[in-house]
């Protein structure tokens, strides 16, 4: 077998390497043709599977973790993209390069470098799926928000708040309904679009420039579409597609559904099956799980890296503990509840409970969401269409990340309703509605430490003379809501 001379630019280490050929139109390429690829360096061998990107183009995309001479040859079933070889050298990764995110230890995240990780999440649900103009006041919106990971749905979403019809759909259409909204879409399930997937792919790779997270949510039931019904064998395809496509972009992670409950006739051993296919796509093995009410089935499944959920009720303290030692993974509370006015209860928080939310999940070793659906005055809402936030939640998020990050680069380990610490450097004693007018300190003994208080809706800090230990009485605002900060200044 020959192999090409590399000619290419060298990519970056968790960077891109792609190999496009061109191969057969006719028939149905999605269904007939197989194309995949073996990468080597040393003794080490990564087989990708490749995909279809329409008008005779066939890819295959690898990401590299390993600095070196890399060896590809390719495998399929047509004979002109058979037995192709390449070199390519893999560098360094720049500065800003810090590789995926992955599971640092039982439940805390890093980047692949060795960079700490800490996710502040916001959704927005069908970006992806509006206008080039809409998508870019969402950028905007997130380049100057608190936000590094961002929630989004890969199939298009339907609603009261996204009448809307999508730019493009992932599958080939075969018959609209027109005037008649109990007639099903007709698809043909066997034939992807690869138009749709090319929209995606550029909002994720829009995000990663940016250094943000994206968690892409694979299936959900917001669908007029018929989409969330497609057969056993179209999700195979449409999973091994998406893999193929995307999981070679260093800052996917994989949300297999939104609410698993509201799937229409879905069953656990569906989400096997296509869990299962997930894996065994994703050769670059990305971040995986579900959204749903914390359950032992959704998330202690070998399969889950982390911990996705959401709130049904206003939560309780304890309950985010449980669920951080039931799960032994890290914990996300991806979907708090909504800032907004809409008639549901879980869309029409307050500002203040959002954040109030927002710091329940730090104190109890997980990582906070945010969700807007307030109206933006052209009918349009944050967390379902992007474009620009409206709420009051938001400037509260930036205060409260940049608070979260003032100490050690690790995340927080509760110990106990409302408290936790940084490697005994730092604690939060969160008191939610109680205001006390003073607290005995519970911290490492044998250590000073300076306290303040923090509010975290008027986003003021207040420094406390003197300095504390372990057992003193520490002065309190006797204000609802207040964060009590110490940080250890010596050892004594």
């Amino acid at each position: 077998m020959e192999i090409d001379p590399d000619t290419s630019e060298p990519t970056q280490r968790w960077g891109i390497f792609e190999l496009t050929l061109a191969g057969p139109v006719q028939g149905n390429p999605m269904h007939d043709v197989e194309l995949s690829a073996e990468f080597r360096l040393g003794g080490r061998v990564v087989e990708v599977e490749g995909f279809y990107d329409g008008v005779g183009e066939y890819r295959v995309r690898f990401s590299p973790d390993v600095a070196g001479t890399w060896e590809c040859f390719t495998r399929s079933n047509r004979d002109e993209m058979f037995g192709h070889g390449q070199t390519f050298v893999c560098e360094d990764a720049d500065a800003l390069n810090h590789g995926p995110v992955v599971v640092n230890d039982k439940y805390h995240f890093l980047y692949a470098d060795g960079t700490p990780y800490y996710p502040v999440t916001t959704t927005c649900y069908a970006w992806a799926h509006q206008s080039d103009a809409t998508a870019r006041r969402t950028l905007a919106e997130l380049r100057d928000g608190p936000f590094n990971r961002l929630r989004m749905f890969v199939l298009p979403c339907d609603g009261q708040h996204n009448p809307d019809e999508p730019p493009h759909y992932p599958f080939e259409l075969i018959d609209r309904p027109v005037g008649d909204e109990d007639k099903p879409w007709q698809w043909n399930w066997a034939r992807l679009e690869p138009a749709f997937f090319r929209n995606l792919e550029s909002r994720v790779e829009q995000l990663s420039e940016m250094g943000i997270e994206a968690e892409l949510v694979i299936f959900h039931a917001h669908d007029r579409w018929g989409f969330s019904k497609m057969p056993a064998e179209a999700r195979n395809r449409f999973i091994r597609y998406l893999a193929a496509r995307l999981s070679a972009y260093r800052n996917v992670w994989w949300c297999l559904c939104e609410d698993t409950d509201a799937m229409p006739g879905w069953s656990a051993a569906d989400w096997e099956h296509v869990a299962e296919a997930l894996q065994q796509s994703d050769v670059h093995g990305r971040l995986r799980t579900l959204c749903g009410e914390s359950r032992p089935y959704e998330h202690q499944r070998p399969w889950t890296t982390h911990t996705s959920v959401r709130h049904i009720h206003v939560p309780r303290q304890d309950e985010l503990l449980d669920w951080r030692r039931q799960t032994h993974r890290p914990l996300l509370i991806d979907d708090p509840g909504f800032e907004g006015e809409k008639p549901d209860d879980h869309a029409s928080l307050s500002a203040e409970e959002l954040v109030h939310r927002g710091w329940q999940a730090v104190v109890a070793g997980a990582y906070p969401g945010h969700g807007e659906m307030l109206d933006d005055g052209g009918g349009r809402a944050w967390s379902y269409h992007g474009g620009g936030t409206v709420g009051e939640a938001v400037e509260r998020f930036i205060f409260l990340r940049n608070v979260i990050e003032d100490g050690p680069p690790i995340g927080f380990e509760p110990i106990g309703p409302y408290v936790a610490h940084k490697a005994d450097k730092l604690y939060l004693h969160y008191f939610g509605p109680l205001r006390p007018r003073s607290w005995p300190l519970s911290l490492t003994r044998h250590a000073v430490y300076q306290i303040d208080w923090i509010d975290p809706f008027a986003m003021t800090i207040e420094e406390v003379d003197g300095h504390y230990r372990h057992g003193d009485a520490a002065p309190m605002p006797a204000r609802p809501y207040t964060v009590l900060r110490a940080r250890r200044v010596s050892l004594a």
